[in-house]
């Protein structure tokens, strides 16, 4: 008969309840337990980066024991609210995050430890800053079916990003997206990362420039204005490394981007609007390989602009393009601005 023992502790203000059953005097070892812990308080944990927030954690799973020990897992856990600082590093903090354990399982063999892991991930007011403001931040995220193992394979039916805003100003500027979907999610230990469809849904790009440099930009690390080519040291191929493909990019709805161009001797204002928009598959293994892609866009009142063609994206040599286009009813005192500040001449009219 399985004998049991029960746990009601407090640590550091965190109440911890645990209970476990064994059945004693068996070859084979054999627990079940169930671990509760509420509002355990992260700073108390004394690792390298700075962490605040309070945990919560239900699990219950099973300990065996034959020829090789084995462990199994199920449950939730959750942090709110949560930010991790590490010096020289951009700040994270975010509202709460909630993992739903659908199972973890662990065990040793002859050839080592084995894991596995499922789970349904839940963010709530996620936001990334640097030292120069706000980088990234998002009302929410979902990641659905979420597993991974020790043989290096991880994957993810789905990614949902709503309310997504990146490289905010004080002017108003930045990317704002109401809802990003990818879907599905498959990673290897070979650094291959394999996207599904990619659609983009309420899409706004402001944009402020100066003489100096574009204002959102700014914010980015290394984004302080256009980078100087006498001396700068080449880059390191990121593809010699990472290997990336996405089936499509699309956008569902219409986009907006807008260019609020004050590094002219008379500002002016730029607004395009995006009907649609796809791009087709790409993939880094194949840089040969052409992607289809399409753009039916406004800009103005009365001036329409359509492009379809392909792209090479990866091609050894930079990105090459085959694409026809078509643009129509462009009002010349629209670009009367940029006439008049390289050529001291202003466009009153036509087309």
């Amino acid at each position: 008969m399985p004998g049991r023992l029960d746990l009601e502790a407090r640590f550091e203000g965190a109440e911890i309840n645990a209970s476990m059953r064994v059945r004693p005097f068996t070859e084979e070892l054999d627990i079940d337990f169930d671990i509760g812990v509420d509002n355990f308080p992260l700073d108390r944990l004394y690792v390298g980066p700075s962490l605040t927030g309070y945990a919560n954690v239900a699990l219950n799973g099973e300990i065996q024991s034959r020829d090789y020990l084995s462990l199994s897992v199920e449950g939730t856990a959750s942090i709110e609210p949560f930010s991790i600082v590490i010096e020289g590093a951009p700040s994270v903090s975010l509202g709460s995050i909630r993992v739903d354990v659908e199972q973890a399982k662990a065990s040793e063999s002859a050839d080592g430890l084995a894991w596995d892991f499922s789970a349904n991930i839940d963010n709530r007011s996620l936001e990334i800053s640097s030292e120069r403001g706000p980088l990234l931040s998002f009302a929410s995220a979902a990641i659905d079916a979420l597993t991974a193992d020790s043989a290096g394979q991880y994957a993810a039916d789905s990614v949902l990003l709503e309310g997504l805003a990146a490289l905010e100003t004080q002017e108003q500027g930045g990317v704002f997206v109401e809802r990003t979907e990818i879907g599905p999610v498959r990673a290897g230990e070979t650094q291959s990362i394999e996207l599904g469809a990619i659609v983009f849904g309420g899409v706004t790009v402001t944009l402020h420039r100066t003489a100096e440099w574009i204002a959102e930009l700014s914010l980015m690390p290394g984004g302080e204005g256009p980078a100087e080519l006498d001396g700068e040291k080449p880059r390191e191929d990121a593809s010699a490394s990472l290997q990336l493909a996405v089936d499509e990019v699309i956008f569902a709805d219409e986009a907006v981007i807008a260019l609020n161009d004050a590094s002219l001797a008379q500002p002016i204002q730029h607004e395009l609007r995006i009907a649609a928009l796809r791009v087709g598959r790409m993939d880094m293994a194949q840089p040969d390989i052409a992607t289809d892609v399409s753009l039916d866009a406004a800009y103005g009142e009365n001036t329409t602009l359509q492009l379809a063609g392909t792209v090479r994206p990866f091609a050894p040599g930079g990105a090459a393009f085959d694409v026809s286009g078509q643009l129509d009813r462009l009002a010349l005192p629209d670009i009367s601005a940029y006439a008049a500040d390289a050529m001291g001449v202003n466009l009153k009219s036509g087309r």
